[in-house]
């Protein structure tokens, strides 16, 4: 379509103030849009009507972090997964252990990014 300056946008759980930063400027200079950034991993049943309101408008790429606490950003994954089974969704983290990266793929992430993100 002729015109079309939608921008992708990006929404990110539970990012550092650095890494969050980096991602902004990067997506700036792009065609992505950072949402208002989601400051903690999805945990309890409240959690799920943040989900649900997502679902409504959701974002092309969800970025969840790694970094602080894995096995609360996997549940968030499989939560994400639950409300929108076709979401595209991101790992995080300065970690690069293969370990690492196969439990963020099996929870159902498509992508592992390392920090500090780098634009290239």
């Amino acid at each position: 379509m002729a015109g079309n300056s939608r921008k992708f946008q990006i929404a990110t759980i539970s990012l550092d103030p650095e890494t969050l930063e980096k991602l902004g400027e990067m997506a700036s200079s792009a065609s992505y849009s950072l949402l208002s950034p989601i400051h903690h991993y999805a945990a309890d049943a409240n959690d799920l009507i943040l989900l649900e309101n997502l679902r409504r408008t959701p974002p092309d790429i969800f970025v969840v972090d790694f970094d602080a606490n894995p096995d609360r950003a996997r549940r968030t994954v499989h939560q994400i997964r639950d409300v929108l089974p076709a979401a595209v969704i991101f790992a995080a983290s300065s970690k690069s252990e293969p370990e690492q990266i196969i439990n963020a793929m099996r929870s159902g992430c498509s992508e592992y990014l390392v920090k500090p993100f780098e634009q290239g």
